[in-house]
C-alpha cells in the first residue's frame, strides 16, 4: 500500500506493463484474459489482449486487503468515480465494458438501463454520446463464483452482440 500511495497511478500502470512483459503473472489477471480467448495464455497472447483492451480501476484507490468492500475506505468517492467512468466511456466508446467483481457492479452510474441476462450474469445498457455500451456483471477471478467456462461463454456472447 505505501508503493502504491507514493507512486499513485503509475504504480497500477506499472503493474500491468510487468504483467503484459511477463515478469510475474497472477491468477486475476490469468483468469480473465483465458476467460476472453478460452484457454491458458501464452505469453504473445497475454501481449496481445492487453494490447487490445483498456484496463480501468474503477475505484483508483488501494485496499488494506483482499476482498474488502470499496464503502470502507475513506479514500473511495462513488461520485467522483462514476463521473470519471462516465468521462472515460464517452472518450473511448466501448462495445463492451466488463466488470470484474459484483461489488463494483453495484457502484457504477445509475443512468442507462437494465439488459437481457446473458447467462447468469447481469448486463446493463449505457448510451455514451454516439455509442450504446453493454456493460457485462462478473464475478471477481479470484472468488468463488469464477467459473472459467460459464464467463468465457458469457464474454464470447457479449461481444458477438
Amino acid at each position: 500500500e505505501h508503493e502504491y500511495r507514493s507512486w499513485g497511478r503509475s504504480w497500477f500502470n506499472s503493474v500491468i506493463q510487468e504483467y503484459r512483459a511477463g515478469e510475474w503473472t497472477h491468477q486475476y489477471w490469468t483468469k480473465w484474459i483465458r476467460a476472453f480467448i478460452g484457454h491458458l495464455p501464452t505469453l504473445k497472447e497475454r501481449q496481445e489482449v492487453l494490447d487490445q483492451v483498456a484496463f480501468y480501476n474503477f475505484a483508483d484507490v488501494m485496499l488494506d486487503g483482499s476482498r474488502l468492500p470499496l464503502s470502507g475506505n475513506r479514500d473511495f468517492d462513488v461520485q467522483q468515480a462514476r463521473v470519471k467512468f462516465d468521462g472515460l466511456c464517452t472518450d473511448l466508446e466501448p462495445a463492451l465494458i466488463v466488470v470484474l467483481s459484483y461489488r463494483l457492479w453495484n457502484h457504477l452510474p445509475l443512468h442507462g438501463k437494465k439488459g437481457h441476462d446473458i447467462g447468469c450474469f447481469e448486463t446493463w445498457l449505457y448510451d455514451f454520446d454516439t455509442t450504446d455500451s453493454l456493460a457485462l456483471s462478473l464475478p471477481h477471478p479470484c472468488s468463488s463464483a469464477w467459473r472459467s467456462a460459464d464467463v468465457h461463454a458469457a464474454l464470447k456472447n457479449a461481444i458477438a452482440r
